[in-house]
């Protein structure tokens, strides 16, 4: 169903048709390459390629005979367990000694690199809508952010004088137009209303505030068998107890510090100041006598995940009095290190690869800070 069309035939389509004068232009300049015509639809090439068009290779076939004897199929269904990566004994032998260190540090450049990415793609916006998107400075930053991707560790930076041009710009027209305070932009077009529709439809489903918080499942593992820490099931009862009983003197503790707090004469920023240090240092103190009494690293990922589950069940004890949900950040704040480290070794177990990094999820819930 594809058709070749000729340049000459392109040049004709576009006469009189100034916007397309440009394009135009580019295809005669062209040396190799096919246009086909799909008469609106997706050519198999497009799809073979997955649009990005980046130096793949297509056969194409002239013969209709041929080609009326190939029939479509189904692409193979890879997510069955057959498919399932499994680690082999030299990745199991190679993730044990790798160290968290290693990890941070290659989280830490990986999180720089994106962070480049994103400054580049929000550059080339700017770029685009000053210049046009086919402009001397947007083809120099368009160059530059798709060298960047595949160049994780060398910068692409530019040139003097783009550089000069470029900052004398400023953000993108849409960052312009962010709705209120939180920071987001919601277009008043087509798409944008689709949006805020089936965001008031979620709501009319779910309820305000009516969205029931998840336990990691990888955390929750541990404290099923709790052999293998050899910990019999009175210990367990007892300990179980301590972890919920700190997480009530925690909440008492710190409304009775925000009371004083904002009873006190004192500009917000002190008051903030003041009440992170006092978190800090008792979480800290927390820290060392429910996680750090433990000597054994098991022991200690057993005790965090105990935490993590208690604070869990206080916060749902206080849902029932007071009809509130609150997120309790405290098994986050004491034993953060320990919970982390249970969720990425999980996870980097069922990919079957080798942890090089702290996952994604590790890092969302640390910084949501959420149970």
């Amino acid at each position: 169903k594809l058709r070749l069309v000729s340049v000459s035939e392109l040049r004709d389509r576009t006469r009189g048709m100034d916007g397309l004068l440009a394009q135009l232009a580019f295809l005669e300049q062209l040396r190799c390459g096919l246009i086909l015509s799909t008469k609106g639809s997706r050519s198999e090439a497009d799809k073979m390629s997955g649009g990005d068009y980046d130096g793949d290779f297509a056969w194409v076939c002239w013969n209709a005979e041929l080609v009326s004897q190939v029939s479509g199929a189904e692409p193979v269904n890879t997510t069955g367990p057959d498919f399932q990566l499994k680690p082999s004994d030299d990745e199991c032998q190679r993730a044990d000694s790798t160290t968290v260190l290693d990890k941070l540090k290659y989280a830490r450049h990986f999180k720089k690199h994106q962070s480049h990415l994103g400054i580049m793609a929000n550059l080339l916006n700017s770029v685009m809508d000053k210049f046009g998107a086919n402009s001397t400075v947007a083809l120099k930053v368009g160059t530059k952010a798709f060298l960047q991707v595949d160049h994780p560790y060398r910068r692409c930076v530019l040139d003097e004088e783009t550089r000069g041009i470029v900052d004398r710009i400023g953000s993108p027209h849409w960052t312009e137009k962010a709705s209120g305070s939180s920071g987001t932009y919601k277009s008043s077009k087509a798409l944008g209303e689709l949006w805020t529709y089936v965001e008031d439809k979620i709501q009319a489903v779910l309820g305000v505030g009516a969205r029931q918080t998840v336990l990691n499942p990888h955390i929750l593992q541990l404290i099923r068998d709790p052999k293998k820490v050899s910990f019999g099931p009175a210990y367990v009862e007892k300990l179980r107890a301590q972890m919920y009983q700190a997480a009530q003197i925690y909440e008492q503790k710190m409304l009775s510090f925000c009371r004083e707090l904002n009873a006190s004469i004192i500009p917000e920023d002190e008051r903030k100041r003041k009440f992170h240090l006092w978190k800090h240092d008792y979480c800290q103190e927390q820290y060392q006598k429910l996680i750090r009494q433990y000597d054994r690293q098991d022991r200690q990922e057993f005790a965090a995940a105990l935490l993590y589950y208690e604070a869990y069940k206080f916060q749902q004890t206080k849902r029932k009095k007071s009809g509130k949900i609150e997120a309790s950040s405290f098994a986050w704040d004491v034993a953060w290190d320990s919970l982390c480290y249970t969720v990425a070794r999980a996870e980097v177990k069922n990919r079957g690869r080798l942890p090089c990094v702290i996952t994604q999820e590790c890092e969302r819930e640390l910084a949501q800070k959420k149970i």
